[in-house]
């Protein structure tokens, strides 16, 4: 179907832009449509399109149910062009009459679901039962003329709308189609939400399109869905696309010290080798790039209790060190939280900045010849989460 409506478009593009032919020649091909030759009709009524000869329109009408179902068909996209204000009455007698005429390469309920698209458009929803009749023909593979109407269905026939999300989720979960599939997915989402959660769950783990995944992963998302940390990684150890974006979730909207570490451990032996340098540039220039902000606490006092147990996950991943300088920085925080606490907001600003200061000398002094040391991964958590708590402290 996504064919035949670009076809149609084509064919108004045509119209208003035809090329000029003679007056006689106007004539010469309106009167091969008496031909009882198929090809010499066929070949009038493409030339009728492609000049746009807009005085065949009565001939056409004259003579649309004389043809065989693929010339009629193409009869009534060109006269309903031109003439849009006859679709419901001209429509109805294209499906009432199709059946009785020669047989085209496609099959009668075919061309009857393709009138009752340009229904559709004209709001008269009344022969909607064809498109499931032609569905159930075409099973196990999609009707493709159905197809494009079944969210109208869903909006607009509500005596309908099971049996349309019906085929939209046997489609979605059940075909390789790099099209129908991941529009029916997407149409699904539009329509019903929340309530395709464990069907876009299903589809991240149990189907083997990477696109289809994709889509299912961009969904979740949107709804915030509870387990996107472990779906992230999930995708990101057990799927080969996309991996950029797996990689770029883990490192900005999960951006966990767990997480960075995992990725660090385990992305050189999942991705396909040749692709490893471009991955590890685009995993190190990511690192570099993107700020690292810690997760929402209610108060500044969490987060001064989270950020000192930071100090000691990064010892452990040695992204700090030595723990002599890990208790500095530590001794720090306590005098910054108790100057909080104490009602001092200006003398917690002053530790808090001395304390980045601190990570951020010892991190850029690579000719330090001491035990103290901050790599890029340990610069960016405490570097960040000082800045976080800065942010909403008062200014000097």
């Amino acid at each position: 179907m996504k064919t035949k409506i670009l076809i149609v478009i084509i064919f108004f593009v045509q119209i208003n832009f035809a090329q000029k032919i003679s007056e006689d020649a106007k004539q010469a091909i309106i009167g091969y449509i008496d031909s009882t030759s198929y090809s010499i009709r066929l070949d009038a009524i493409m030339k009728i399109y492609n000049y746009g000869i807009v005085e065949a329109v009565p001939k056409l009408e004259a003579n649309i149910f004389k043809q065989e179902q693929d010339i009629a068909i193409l009869f009534l996209r060109y006269i309903l062009a031109v003439h849009p204000e006859k679709t419901i009455e001209l429509a109805h007698r294209f499906i009432d009459s199709v059946g009785y005429l020669r047989k085209g390469i496609e099959t009668t309920n075919e061309y009857k679901t393709e009138a009752t698209y340009y229904l559709f458009r004209k709001g008269d929803y009344s022969t909607a039962p064809i498109i499931f009749e032609t569905i159930e023909e075409k099973k196990p593979n999609i009707a493709t003329t159905s197809f494009v109407l079944l969210s109208d269905v869903i909006d607009y026939v509500p005596e309908y709308e099971p049996q349309a999300k019906e085929e939209l989720k046997r489609i979605a979960l059940n075909f390789k189609d790099d099209y129908y599939a991941p529009m029916a997915l997407i149409t699904l989402t539009d329509k019903y939400g929340d309530e395709l959660i464990p069907d876009l769950v299903n589809i991240i783990h149990s189907n083997t399109s990477g696109q289809m995944k994709f889509i299912a992963y961009d969904e979740l998302k949107k709804r915030n869905y509870s387990e996107m940390e472990s779906i992230t990684k999930y995708l990101f150890l057990n799927e080969k696309e996309y991996k950029t974006e797996w990689i770029n979730n883990f490192i900005t909207k999960y951006a966990t010290p767990s997480n960075y570490k995992f990725l660090q451990d385990n992305y050189q032996n999942i991705i396909v080798p040749e692709w490893l340098p471009a991955y590890q540039e685009y995993f190190q220039q990511t690192k570099l790039s993107n700020p690292l902000y810690p997760p929402n606490f209610n108060s500044l006092f969490e987060q001064l209790d989270y950020f000192k147990d930071l100090c000691d996950t990064l010892v452990n991943y040695t992204w700090l060190g030595d723990l002599n300088f890990s208790n500095e920085l530590k001794n720090i925080l306590t005098t910054a939280k108790i100057d909080l606490q104490n009602g001092d907001s200006l003398a917690c600003r002053v530790q808090v900045k001395a304390f980045q200061d601190l990570v951020d000398n010892v991190y850029k002094d690579s000719l330090n010849t001491d035990p103290r040391f901050v790599t890029i991964e340990g610069w960016k958590f405490l570097y960040w989460n000082a800045q976080y708590i800065l942010d909403r402290l008062p200014t000097l």
